[in-house]
């Protein structure tokens, strides 16, 4: 049986999800260092100044995720007084695959925008059709930002209604013709946001359920 290993390899690229301020997570691309069963070290060079100055807050808890043998990995792990030259995290818990459970998927018409690092593919708020669950969504875009790709994305039942806000991967991406059709899985998601859009998913399957019976939809 042969043994997967979930720790990056030094020179790996990552992404470390720190809460900001506002309560939305900050996401800072990086690439790992030194690495071991207990600890990262995050070279300084590899992190932009203004984003370094998130790990500068010792004992705070972050989130490293990685692609590691086709899977989206997480490494939960608590900040440590920086090094000279690098930042120091230690585990909290060892690294291993998404953990959030399969959750039912719906098809919406929802607002959405996206905001994508390192690229210049994201949009405004706008309605379009798209595959959600808990576990994150799929949609269809004309520009397809880069597997591995961070997104942070607000999603909300109508236009001015207030949103729920998720930063995400890009796990997938298949050509459409002229577009292409992007799965991304949440990494960040909220435990009231959470619930909001399990709410938004029952609601879809119980009026698709009653339009399929004859039944009135229900409100509520």
């Amino acid at each position: 049986m042969t043994h997967i290993s979930f720790w990056p390899n030094e020179g790996d690229e990552l992404t470390v999800l720190v809460d900001g301020q506002d309560g939305r997570a900050v996401t800072l691309r990086g690439r790992a260092g030194r690495v071991d069963a207990q600890s990262l070290l995050i070279p300084r060079t590899s992190l932009a100044a203004v984003q370094a100055s998130w790990l500068s807050k010792a004992h705070q808890n972050v989130t490293v995720a990685y692609q590691k043998a086709g899977k989206l990995i997480f490494w939960r792990m608590r900040t440590e007084e920086p090094l000279p030259s690098s930042w120091y995290l230690t585990s909290v818990r060892q690294p291993a695959p998404d953990e959030r459970r399969a959750f039912v998927r719906a098809h919406l018409r929802l607002w959405v925008g996206l905001s994508i690092a390192d690229d210049a593919g994201g949009f405004d708020r706008q309605c379009t059709e798209i595959d959600i669950s808990a576990s994150g969504f799929g949609l269809v875009m004309r520009n397809a930002p880069d597997l591995g790709a961070l997104v942070d994305a607000e999603i909300a039942l109508t236009e001015q209604g207030l949103p729920l806000r998720a930063a995400g991967v890009v796990v997938r991406r298949d050509s459409r013709g002229p577009a292409w059709r992007v799965a991304v899985r949440f990494v960040t998601l909220n435990s009231t946001d959470e619930e909001t859009l399990l709410q938004w998913v029952y609601h879809s399957k119980r009026d698709a359920l009653a339009e399929r019976l004859g039944r009135p939809r229900l409100v509520g």
